[in-house]
């Protein structure tokens, strides 16, 4: 049976694959994994102390194939409600296992990682960072504003 407004059997399911490539492009994706690995290098630089920073084998770099795996675990997590995050990886004879959440050695500390540090970085974010960085090298109070117009227009 078709259905008349789009051409498609009614019964058509899209694969998980066709849905991913269609709202998650590697393009998108690459970029989310980009973005996330320079905040966390901001982090590591103005917080060396962080513990997340010391453990190497759960703070490991954002790649394609953990992104995905971190959106898929996202979406399951809105499927599978759990009292706490940690029953997801529990082991316990009586808990249900999860085995989305233990792919591709993904553990519990690794999530919290990625999910801790997951960021977007967009052009807005970047334009903000340049106006904070140039109000805190002129005091964009009062009188500062005068000499940072000043400057530039020389400039230009």
């Amino acid at each position: 049976v078709k259905n008349d407004a789009t051409g498609q059997k009614e019964n058509d399911v899209p694969s998980p694959n066709v849905l991913l490539d269609h709202f998650f492009p590697p393009s998108l994706i690459e970029s989310f994994a980009a973005s996330s690995n320079k905040y966390c290098e901001e982090r590591k630089k103005e917080y060396p102390s962080l513990s997340c920073c010391q453990d190497r084998k759960s703070s490991s770099v954002f790649l394609l194939s953990s992104m995905y795996h971190l959106i898929v675990m996202i979406y399951y997590m809105d499927l599978v409600c759990l009292p706490s995050l940690c029953d997801y990886w529990i082991t316990d004879h009586y808990m249900p296992q999860h085995r989305v959440m233990k792919e591709l050695g993904m553990t519990r500390d690794c999530f919290l990682f990625m999910w801790r540090n997951f960021h977007v970085y967009n052009e807005e974010d970047i334009d903000m960072q340049a106006e904070e960085e140039a109000e805190k090298e002129y005091d964009l109070d009062d009188d500062g504003i005068l000499e940072f117009v000043m400057e530039h227009d020389q400039k230009d």
